[in-house]
């Protein structure tokens, strides 16, 4: 499974409450997950008391002593005082920010924490937050990174605060566990390198935002998962200008489970390629600007060459206000895109099979058969299929919109369908209106049928206007046993098809 650590290692004899986690990491490890801190046969163990103040570095804080390299440490409760680390050199062995009850850390003003592993809401009914804010606040984590390991963690990165990983991260990583990270703020990095890889759902529910020049560099060699196994829920979006998630390995949305990522409003993803809907059960989706049905953002960017849709239930939406759109990356598999508004304009040579939607806005292309010759093209009547100049084949096309063939482009610009079902659309053409056999855009019946009802828009691009005396000027035309070829001379008519 991409995204996983496979570890031939025998689990810990240590079954004290500072290695549940471990040990929870360990039950499920041949059929699950991941990332596993380094066991030890025996530790010393402190908790916090909070009974003077909120000082990490005070000894009366804690019931045996300030958490050192050696020590680990549990944070579980908030009376009287919930955890400051406002100084440079805290460590622990292991720390759990909600054990079993309720723990609250924060790290602010240079503070810096080093621990082997870091747990924020680690056993059934526990509740975690850690803050790290602040330029120079640095929480470092030697192994793993658990938010949410069986129950509510939440992590905030904020106001060039920094986080460390080098064991990997798990958000919401088991089942019923719900996990909350958010990166926000010019300079505010959660950076993941070297021993592990980076899940946000992997068997429960997990949520990543990144906003406002916050950034997540996942620097492994695991493939990143979005929703990871059956039944998990995982969430990414990436808004504002300068945030950045950047995957030196691939991504998978939706892998086993549920995943949705978001690009909004400038926000960047970076990976080498990107899966949806990998396996068989999965779901994914890719948001561009928005998911069906909310309001629709500026867009945001997707730098990967390609986007293939896997075995499970994948869609694409583009969903923004752009007036020109451009998205570069290939798309391959069988999948579902819908265009729901603002203009998008499709680069690359897309391969992908299922079903194209323009229910709004508008479809574009950028160059010679960007449209899916393996795709079937729905238009809305508040939708538009525009070839923008360039030749398409569609396998079948549906108009209840608007198609055209381009916005001031020279005639000939040929739009080819196996079958194509007219409700009421609208197809507008360019063609220099001259003598019999004049240049013209065309729809071209290959072998299909063309039914239905809809219109064509005849635009003059520069033609005198010359009487044509044997078969005109070609505007659909049939081909290979196709249904029946029509021609128009001079202006735009309402045909029967």
């Amino acid at each position: 499974m991409d995204g996983y650590r496979f570890l031939s290692i025998r689990p810990p004899r240590d079954t004290s409450p500072a290695h549940a986690p471990c040990k929870h990491l360990f039950s499920g490890l041949l059929a699950t997950v991941l990332l596993v801190a380094s066991p030890v046969s025996t530790h010393a163990q402190t908790n916090w008391t909070a009974a003077f103040s909120n000082g990490w570095f005070n000894p009366l804080n804690w019931s045996a002593g300030v958490p050192n390299a050696a020590t680990s440490a549990n944070i579980d409760t908030v009376t009287p005082n919930s955890t400051e680390i406002r100084g440079a050199g805290a460590t622990a062995l292991n720390l759990s920010v909600g054990q079993n009850g309720t723990g609250i850390l924060i790290i602010r003003n240079g503070g810096t924490l080093t621990d082997i592993g870091g747990f924020i809401g680690n056993l059934p009914g526990s509740q975690g937050t850690v803050t790290v804010s602040d330029a120079g606040s640095t929480w470092t984590n030697i192994g793993n990174l658990v938010v949410g390991g069986l129950g509510t963690g939440a992590l905030t990165v904020e106001s060039g605060g920094t986080v460390n990983s080098f064991g990997g991260v798990s958000v919401g990583l088991s089942t019923n566990s719900s996990g909350t990270v958010t990166v926000t703020g010019a300079g505010s990095s959660l950076n993941i390198t070297a021993g592990g890889g980076f899940n946000i759902g992997s068997f429960g529910t997990g949520t990543l935002t990144i906003t406002s020049g916050g950034t997540v560099i996942n620097n492994t060699a695991f493939t990143a998962n979005v929703g990871s196994s059956a039944g998990s829920l995982g969430t990414v979006r990436v808004a504002g200008a300068g945030s950045i998630w950047s995957n030196s390995s691939g991504v998978n949305v939706g892998n086993s489970g549920t995943g949705t990522l978001t690009l909004a409003e400038g926000g960047v993803a970076t990976a080498p390629t990107v899966v949806i809907a990998a396996n068989a059960g999965g779901t994914g989706t890719l948001n561009i600007g928005a998911g069906a049905g909310a309001p629709a953002p500026a867009p945001g960017t997707l730098n990967t060459p390609s986007v293939a849709f896997g075995a499970g239930a994948g869609t694409i939406n583009f969903n923004h206000t752009s007036t020109d759109y451009v998205f570069a990356p290939t798309i391959s598999g069988t999948g579902t895109v819908n265009v729901l508004a603002g203009t998008t304009r499709l680069t690359a040579a897309n391969s992908y099979f299922g079903a194209t939607n323009v229910n709004a806005g508008t479809l574009r292309a950028g160059a010679v058969d960007t449209f899916s010759p393996n795709s079937a093209v729905a238009v809305a009547s508040a939708g538009t299929l525009d070839l923008n100049g360039f030749n398409q084949t569609l396998p079948s096309l549906t108009n209840g919109g608007l198609v055209k063939m381009g916005t001031s482009t020279a005639p000939g610009t040929v739009l080819t369908t196996n079958g194509y079902i007219g409700i009421g659309g609208t197809i507008a053409m360019n063609t220099f209106l001259g003598a019999d056999g004049s240049p013209s855009d065309r729809l071209v019946i290959n072998g299909g049928t063309a039914t239905g009802n809809s219109f064509l828009r005849i635009t003059n691009v520069g033609g005198p206007g010359a009487e044509t005396v044997a078969n005109g000027i070609t505007v659909v035309q049939a081909i290979n046993d196709g249904a029946r070829c029509l021609r128009a001379c001079r202006r735009g008519a309402r045909w029967r098809l």
